[in-house]
């Protein structure tokens, strides 16, 4: 179901049993009410941008359906990213660990869970080595942690998503990546649109820095076979402490700081809310037309899409596979 088959001509008058303050649907089916959204607007954010413009398909699923991947099924990739982030945005910022986390808390700070995947072993052995090449100290001074923005100008679509650290001058942000090619993240052409959201999102900024960490590919073969993820993790900071340049594009052994950082004026300010708009008013077309394409050129590239299966299997889904997101605004009462 793409369209709305309930009282599809009175969300806006909240007479909808269904409907979820900010425009959200209490149905298992679905996650966002689609006819709020092409009555009003979609709500966006960078990554929904990408998902719908990767694969319209993907967007219904993702952020209409609200589905995502139980944690035991989702890409060690996935994990090894979100793991590390929680520990640099969130954990040494002072505030408290997510469900990716690799840390546990404890009365005197954190500590390291027994480590019993790979992914658990690198997520370990990364952040041990951001902690020995990094001085967390000035991170700590001189930034806040993950910070929420909200962009809603006249005429454009409300576009909101997060900071990963912003100096306590308000003056400039970091936005940081993990994964095994960081040139991807460092290449302006690439990550442009992402760096116009967050200048658009405070006039007060003047750069933006991308931290790119490189996720180690060594193996446990030839005289490594059989090491324990102990040992193992224990490698992966050697290796990391060793070659910080590498693994940290930009390292300043003087600083003991990394990455790459752009200025406001880099980026075309002008064009992106036009982007948007554009994005919009598609979403609210795919909505009306209750079609959403399928575009098989973004099913394996630049990784293979994590709803491959239902779209191969007609839309058939395993609940054991996926989960559907948290909705957390509460419900209208109705009106007679």
């Amino acid at each position: 179901m793409s369209k709305c088959e309930l009282k599809t001509n009175k969300v806006n008058k909240k007479s909808c049993d269904s409907f979820i303050e900010g425009g959200f649907c209490e149905t298992e089916t679905m996650f966002r009410c689609p006819l709020w959204i092409e009555k009003n607007e979609p709500r966006l954010s960078h990554s929904g941008i990408t998902n719908f413009l990767r694969c319209p398909q993907m967007y219904f699923y993702s952020n209409l359906r609200g589905l995502q991947l139980r944690p035991e099924f989702q890409s060690d990739p996935l994990k090894i990213g979100s793991s590390v982030d929680d520990y640099i945005t969130n954990i040494l910022m002072g505030g408290d660990k997510t469900d990716d986390s690799v840390c546990i808390n404890g009365p005197t700070g954190y500590r390291w869970k027994t480590i019993k995947t790979m992914w658990e072993s690198k997520s370990v052995g990364i952040i041990k080595a951001f902690q020995k090449v990094i001085n967390e100290e000035k991170v700590v001074k001189h930034y806040i942690g993950q910070k929420e923005f909200n962009i809603q100008f006249d005429g454009q679509p409300h576009v909101k998503g997060f900071i990963d650290l912003e100096s306590r001058t308000g003056r400039s942000f970091i936005e940081l990546k993990v994964g095994g090619n960081p040139q991807y993240y460092l290449n302006l052409f690439y990550i442009r649109s992402k760096l116009a959201a967050y200048f658009m999102s405070n006039p007060a900024y003047e750069s933006g820095k991308i931290w790119a960490i490189r996720v180690p590919q060594i193996k446990r073969t030839g005289k490594f076979k059989g090491e324990s993820l102990d040992d193992y993790s224990a490698r992966i900071t050697r290796v990391m402490v060793a070659e910080p340049r590498h693994y940290f594009p930009g390292y300043n052994p003087k600083t003991r700081n990394f990455g790459v950082t752009f200025g406001r004026g880099e980026i075309d300010l002008d064009i992106t809310p036009k982007y948007y708009r554009m994005v919009a008013d598609w979403i609210k077309l795919s909505i009306k037309k209750s079609v959403w394409i399928k575009n098989g050129t973004g099913c394996l590239h630049p990784f293979e899409c994590d709803y491959l299966n239902i779209c191969e299997n007609n839309g058939a889904m395993s609940t054991d596979v996926f989960v559907t997101r948290k909705k957390e605004a509460r419900k209208l009462k109705v009106q007679s």
